[in-house]
C-alpha cells in the first residue's frame, strides 16, 4: 500500500519532536544538577537516584507519545474501513 505524504510527514514531525525533547531533557537534567535538585545513584544501587522533582520535559514526551498512538490507532481504524469491502459512499 502506499503511504501518503502527509503521514510521511507527520511520523517526520513527530521523531524529529521526539528528538528534540530528549535534548532538552538532557540540558534540564544538567541545570538541575548544576542547581542541587538532582540526586546522584548511591554506588551500591545503580537504579536510584534521579531529579528531585519531576521535568517538565517529560510530561511533554508523554504527552507527545499519547498523540502519536492515537494518530496510529485512528490510521488503522481508516485502513480497516477501506479494506471492510463495502463501498464507502
Amino acid at each position: 500500500a502506499a503511504t501518503s505524504i502527509g503521514e510521511a510527514n507527520q511520523d517526520a514531525d513527530y521523531e524529529r519532536r521526539r528528538e528534540e525533547l530528549e535534548t532538552a531533557r538532557d540540558e534540564e537534567t544538567e541545570a538541575m544538577k548544576a542547581n542541587g535538585q538532582y540526586e546522584e545513584a548511591p554506588w551500591y544501587w545503580p537504579f536510584g537516584g534521579g531529579p528531585t522533582q519531576p521535568l517538565e520535559t517529560d510530561r511533554q514526551i508523554d504527552a507527545l507519545d499519547k498523540a502519536y498512538a492515537s494518530l496510529e490507532a485512528e490510521r488503522e481504524r481508516a485502513e480497516e474501513a477501506e479494506d471492510s469491502g463495502w463501498w464507502p459512499f
